[in-house]
């Protein structure tokens, strides 16, 4: 039998209700029945049961619902779940301060981090999202009188700021994400190496699928993307496989990154052309891309220009 507190998100809608579930399962038989106590006093509304319902060989499952209000929940109220079935009884308690370990959820520090945009995000939509996570919020904190507000420094204006819904954190405190469009602009860069392989010989011995590998090295910081293309026609993503960026061993701060392009040995030996489309800050125009088929045997390079606005922002 399981009980499970409501979602903290659920009280910052206009109507402030949520819900606390109660599950029991591997039950019997079907005769059971379910009762719902606030400060040990029976709840004759308020709630909704599901079941019994057949688990198959396990048995039998219950499931009830019951609606509580902000204002019983911070105030600490008692909520308790009983469920009767032949020779099975067992109640379940759940309050705020059982959630909170006995009131902790107001001990933690609140923490506030800016998080810079994606490189992707920025080349795909010509756009560029700051986020403002806020972390550790009290659980009973009434989010209402939260603000937010982005600012650009040299001209100390105030932009655009959407707030995003509270979500529950594992520690039963709560995360908020504020997003806005700004840019924010970084200090020391280095553009990638950009080197591609062909499919080893062994494996077109085997006249199957062969490998394309992208070999993108030397880069900082570590956030890029890598495209494929062949024929120059976009290669859908499930068709190759882009490694996280792996610190390089020796030296300053740089990373190095490999995409292997899965390909039809057939369409390797009639000639197809396959092009790895990296894009990195650190590059001059944002964007270069390498091209190889059989013929050449050898990749070419060329550069794609992609022009960005920059701003920088402080977040208070």
């Amino acid at each position: 039998m399981i009980i499970r507190a409501p979602r903290l998100e659920d009280f910052e809608n206009s109507d402030p209700n949520a819900t606390i579930v109660c599950m029991a399962v591997n039950l019997q038989t079907a005769r059971a029945t379910v009762q719902w106590l606030k400060d040990g006093n029976v709840l004759k509304s308020g709630f909704a049961t599901t079941g019994p319902a057949v688990m198959g060989r396990n048995g039998y499952s219950i499931v009830s619902e019951l609606t509580v209000d902000r204002r019983d929940w911070v105030s600490e109220k008692m909520f308790s779940c009983e469920v009767h079935s032949e020779n099975f009884t067992s109640i379940k308690n759940i309050s705020k301060p059982l959630v909170c370990d006995l009131g902790s959820c107001s001990d933690v520090q609140t923490h506030v981090e800016t998080i810079p945009p994606s490189f992707t995000d920025i080349y795909m939509t010509k756009s560029a999202k700051l986020t403002c996570r806020i972390s550790n919020v009290p659980y009973d904190q009434d989010l209402k009188g939260l603000q937010v507000t982005w600012t650009r420094e040299h001209d100390n204006t105030q932009l655009e700021t959407i707030i995003g819904q509270a979500t529950a954190q594992e520690d039963n405190t709560l995360l908020k994400q504020e997003p806005c469009r700004s840019l924010k602009v970084g200090s020391t860069h280095y553009a990638p190496a950009v080197y591609v392989l062909p499919p080893p010989s062994e494996q077109l011995t085997l006249q199957e699928t062969a490998t394309i590998t992208c070999l993108v090295k030397g880069f900082y910081p570590n956030d890029f993307f890598v495209k494929w293309l062949r024929n120059d026609e976009p290669v859908e993503d499930s068709q190759y496989l882009t490694s996280q960026p792996i610190r390089e061993s020796k030296g300053p701060e740089r990373y190095f990154t490999y995409s292997m392009l899965n390909v039809e040995e057939q369409d390797w030996s009639y000639g197809a052309t396959y092009t790895c489309v990296v894009g990195h800050e650190a590059l001059p125009l944002q964007t270069t891309q390498k091209t190889i088929d059989k013929k050449t045997g050898k990749p070419t390079l060329f550069n794609v220009s992609l022009v960005l606005s920059e701003t920088s922002n402080t977040c208070y």
